[in-house]
């Protein structure tokens, strides 16, 4: 949680110092994806450092994975209730007196306590998990794995991307033409 904390203190005299919350909510930072980012960064890291020691000290696959996910899914909850205890600060400080939504910035931001452990725990978890992915894939076909895995979902999403957006216009269109002035 430190590059968050990190990037918080320079946020907030950023605010401070310039009109940034003066929109209306106030002002929205993607800074908190440092967070999200870092635990994908480190579940990657998991695997390609953490389990050749832990097979090296005779620890199975199984137990390890068992382990990871179990770390995942705790530390999932622990910064869920973090973010949720540091939004209600927010939000009664007005955005920490400057107008800045930075642990749940807009649509993240709801107004249920217990709900928005899971709003903010949930992504904690798919990073975790996207993390471990990644770090099987490069362990076991290596950078190329890793590039051609990147490269693909590139491709598959963009190219479903371009497929919902073709049909939307489609339907769109067809809908136009039954629209009566």
């Amino acid at each position: 949680m430190t590059s968050e904390l990190l990037s918080f203190g320079i946020n907030l005299p950023v605010w401070a110092l310039t009109d940034a919350g003066q929109a209306p909510g106030g002002g929205i930072t993607g800074g908190v994806l440092s967070l999200y980012v870092t635990v994908l960064v480190v579940y990657v890291q998991s695997v390609t450092q953490l389990l050749p020691f832990a097979m090296g000290m005779s620890i199975s696959r199984r137990t390890f994975s068992r382990g990871t996910a179990l770390i995942a899914v705790v530390s999932a909850v622990v910064h869920g209730i973090a973010l949720s205890i540091l939004t209600d600060i927010e939000d009664a400080t007005g955005g920490w007196g400057v107008g800045l939504h930075f642990w749940t910035p807009g649509p993240v931001d709801v107004d249920d306590w217990a709900l928005q452990i899971v709003v903010s725990g949930a992504p904690m978890l798919a990073a975790a998990a996207l993390g471990v992915s990644f770090g099987v894939v490069v362990k076991r076909w290596g950078q190329l794995g890793l590039w051609s895995t990147v490269v693909g979902a590139l491709l598959v999403f963009g190219g479903l991307a371009i497929l919902v957006s073709v049909v939307a216009a489609g339907l769109s269109f067809a809908g136009l033409r039954r629209i009566v002035p």
